[in-house]
């Protein structure tokens, strides 16, 4: 991937010290056009959800920029030890949006 930088957030059980409801914060700056591949790996069975936004290239016109921005959710459910592979393809050029998709073909490997 090309720089990043994440950090996870969790609610943690007073009582137990049992972490939950994480999120999981990932910022990729400078992305270059493509697919990216994104494995979740699985503690144990449970609902996740992905939320991606994205911004193209800033282009120049007469008065200010023209640039796009585009959104993707995915909400699936994950199996125990079997992890998920979500496609995410992107593109810098202005018009373009993102789209993300749960790749079940990959996942069963």
């Amino acid at each position: 991937m090309p720089l990043a930088q994440a950090y996870l957030d969790c609610d943690e059980n007073e009582e137990t010290g049992e972490l939950r409801q994480c999120k999981d914060h990932i910022e990729i700056c400078g992305p270059v056009s493509g697919t990216y591949r994104i494995e979740l790996s699985p503690i144990h069975r449970g609902k996740y959800s992905v939320e991606v936004s994205a911004e193209s290239k800033r282009i120049p016109t007469d008065s200010a920029y023209d640039v796009t921005t585009s959104r993707a959710e995915l909400r699936s459910e994950i199996g125990n030890q079997k992890s998920a592979v979500l496609l995410l393809r992107y593109s810098r050029e202005t018009g373009t949006h993102i789209t993300l998709t749960e790749d079940r073909h990959l996942a069963n490997r």
